[in-house]
């Protein structure tokens, strides 16, 4: 699991994407962190996570600074690589899956500009001690300052941003269990629950019992639970097509 899931081990084999991926994984743990401080200061007026300290929480804000950025370039990356790379594995299996994967890109890129504009805005406006941690919230901030908006401006940028980036989450939340990124929650205690068992190893059946009238899977119900969570946990990212040779071979 730590390796697997925290590690991101596997996504490696093919380098550029596998770091692209870690960098959305690990930018998803951490911004998820300011998403719910956002939130929770909409209801909760001028809460934050100060009460950790501001060592810890300086490091926070400036590794969610940082990751609003390393995960917008990789979602730049995963549009270029699916509208001009288009590699085979990535061919969509139904119509659905294709403009899905764009769907969630486009949100992932909502979320990671709505940040930064909101940071960016609030440095001016509401300046805090610790904002010298963030580096691409004060490029933005200067972006803003050349544009010469006024204070009243900046305040609607940050309402906006705010609104933008709340409701985009909602968005996110209420389409992710049709979406075959559902993996996002599936995928983590699927490898937890992975079996240790040789792979491969199959069960054997007892076929001299008589009151057994079905064998093997013949409908839904048939799967175990860990088969179903394997199903959901999916991503349809075309590996298993990659080393198959029925896929393989056209046939």
């Amino acid at each position: 699991f730590l390796t697997g899931v925290i590690g991101q081990k596997k996504m490696f084999k093919d380098i550029v994407p596998g770091l692209s991926h870690a960098i959305v994984f690990w930018g998803f743990l951490v911004v998820t962190l300011g998403t719910l401080e956002l939130i929770l200061s909409g209801i909760i007026p001028d809460f934050s996570w100060l009460f950790l300290g501001v060592p810890l929480y300086s490091a926070l804000l400036t590794l969610q600074d940082i990751f609003y950025v390393l995960v917008l370039c990789a979602i730049v990356f995963f549009f270029y690589r699916r509208l001009v790379l288009k590699p085979d594995r990535l061919t969509p299996l139904s119509r659905h899956s294709a403009w899905d994967a764009y769907f969630i890109l486009s949100l992932i890129a909502i979320l990671m500009i709505s940040s930064l504009t909101l940071t960016g805005s609030e440095f001016i406006i509401n300046r805090q001690p610790w904002d010298i941690f963030k580096p691409f919230a004060a490029v933005t901030a200067s972006l803003f300052q050349s544009l010469h908006l006024s204070p009243e401006d900046l305040k609607i940028i940050s309402e906006i941003s705010w609104w933008t980036h709340f409701l985009t989450v909602l968005l996110f939340f209420c389409y992710l269990p049709f979406s075959k990124h559902l993996h996002v929650v599936a995928a983590a205690p699927n490898v937890f629950f992975t079996s240790l068992n040789p792979r491969g190893r199959l069960n054997k059946l007892d076929l001299s019992d008589e009151s057994q009238t079905e064998f093997g899977v013949g409908k839904i119900e048939d799967f175990s639970w860990k088969q179903l969570l394997d199903g959901y946990a999916c991503t349809e990212c075309g590996r298993c097509n990659e080393f198959c040779p029925t896929y393989n071979t056209a046939k």
